[in-house]
């Protein structure tokens, strides 16, 4: 029963045309197929018999001769050729009309939403989430664009009647922002304490009662995979540079530090995993210093950087791609300003896992 459900209506239809063309192509060739039963004898009707006088001859009317059969073609019957050239018409026909009419369609869902949905160069008009309904079916590309994010290209097979899901998360172009215009733009956080910018910082302050948890604020507008990201952040407690991270599931990496030690967590929204232990540096700088992080992430490769010195590197496969951001405990009276985030697309090569260089 499997079997048969997966041979489709167009192979059922255009079965008897593949049948008669090959009758059509191999049956004459068969030198024995068609030939005219062999000539036989026929009676030849004398007429009146020859004067026995003259001829002396004993023949008598209604004799039998010999007929010298006539070469006739090989033919096929014409009734057969008529039904042959009819089934391969209508097989014909039938593979053309199922190869043009038959459809599918796509349900296309984007992260973030709101992208314009191209499938094979064309615009649809529509943007994501939609779905694209009569679409021929084969091998299309669908291309996702976006302002202020990279396009998105996805290889998408339609087949007939069925609905293909295509889920794309679009990556963020590279950014930069300063503050110096006092607006946040595109970044948003997860409630805890309090995030506004002052004199063209963007600042955190702690809560009243002070909740220990962790606060984050990331930029929203789209997510990175490869990239070299860094920013500037002063703290008199603990602080981080936050990526990859998905705000929905509570999932980030963090490059944190805490006085003069510096560490990386893989966090979750219950527990965290060390991927370098704290470490000390003498690269680290005092309050009210500036500190500038900064992380190449390669692949499952990172290497981190604290003020131009590379501090460690480290190997993790955990999370491939995510949002960019800022993490800070919620402590009473606790302030972290953070100034000049930055990400380039570009990579160098992170160094190697395990070979760390300390001060």
């Amino acid at each position: 029963m499997n079997r048969f459900r997966r041979v489709s209506t167009k192979k059922i239809v255009t079965m008897p045309f593949f049948l008669a063309l090959v009758f059509f192509l191999v049956v004459p060739q068969f030198p024995s197929f068609g030939k005219d039963r062999e000539a036989r004898p026929r009676e030849v009707n004398a007429g009146p018999g020859p004067d026995l006088a003259s001829t002396g001859s004993s023949a008598s009317p209604g004799a039998i001769e010999k007929a010298t059969p006539r070469p006739k073609k090989a033919r096929i019957s014409k009734t057969i050729w008529i039904a042959a050239l009819l089934a391969v018409g209508v097989g014909a026909a039938a593979y053309f009309i199922l190869s043009g009419t038959a459809k599918g369609s796509i349900d296309v869902q984007s992260s973030p939403p709101g992208a314009a949905i191209f499938i094979d160069n064309d615009d649809t008009g529509k943007v994501t989430p939609a779905l694209l309904a009569k679409i021929k079916t084969g091998n299309h590309t669908l291309t996702l664009k976006k302002e202020g994010l990279q396009d998105c290209t996805v290889a998408v097979a339609v087949e007939r009647s069925k609905t293909t899901q295509v889920h794309a998360e679009l990556l963020a172009l590279a950014m930069s922002e300063n503050f110096n215009d006092n607006s946040a733009d595109h970044w948003a956080n997860n409630g805890v304490g309090t995030w506004d910018i002052v004199n063209g910082v963007y600042r955190f302050r702690g809560s009243a009662g002070g909740s220990g948890a962790f606060a984050y604020s990331w930029y929203d507008l789209g997510s990175y995979a490869d990239f070299t990201c860094q920013a500037k952040l002063r703290n008199g407690g603990d602080n981080g540079l936050a990526f990859r991270g998905n705000p929905a599931t509570g999932e980030w990496y963090v490059f944190y530090a805490w006085g003069t030690d510096w560490a990386v967590f893989r966090y979750t929204a219950t527990s965290f995993d060390y991927i370098v232990h704290y470490t000390y540096s003498m690269a680290l700088r005092r309050f009210p210093e500036w500190n500038e992080f900064k992380v190449i992430a390669k692949g499952s490769n990172f290497g981190f950087y604290i003020n131009g010195t590379l501090v460690g590197s480290a190997y993790d496969a955990h999370l491939a791609k995510g949002k960019i951001g800022l993490q800070v405990r919620d402590f009473p009276a606790v302030t972290m300003e953070a100034d000049d985030v930055s990400v380039s697309l570009s990579t160098a090569t992170a160094a190697p896992p395990g070979n760390r260089q300390h001060e």
